[in-house]
């Protein structure tokens, strides 16, 4: 979950743990880079996040989603276009 709310946070989003539950309560977003912590589930979630938001999307390590997914990234130029 400290993965979720490191990212959350550096996307300029308020967000915490507490009693095992996360809170969000919103902020201001403004553009990051996507920390992937090697897991392609968050570098996936946090890059649609932020196609979402700004219509691009920067990242530290875009190799770990070929675990899951390979063609990720023709996906997204897909949705992009």
């Amino acid at each position: 979950m400290q993965a979720i709310i490191d990212n959350l946070k550096n996307f300029g989003i308020n967000a915490y743990e507490e009693d095992n539950s996360l809170i969000v309560e919103g902020g201001h977003p403004t553009m990051a880079t996507v920390q992937s912590f090697d897991d392609h589930r968050i570098a996936m979630a946090f890059i649609v996040l932020s196609i979402a938001a700004f219509g691009k999307y920067e990242i530290d390590n875009k190799e770990c989603i070929n675990i899951s997914l390979p063609g990720f990234f023709n996906t997204i130029e897909v949705m992009q276009s």
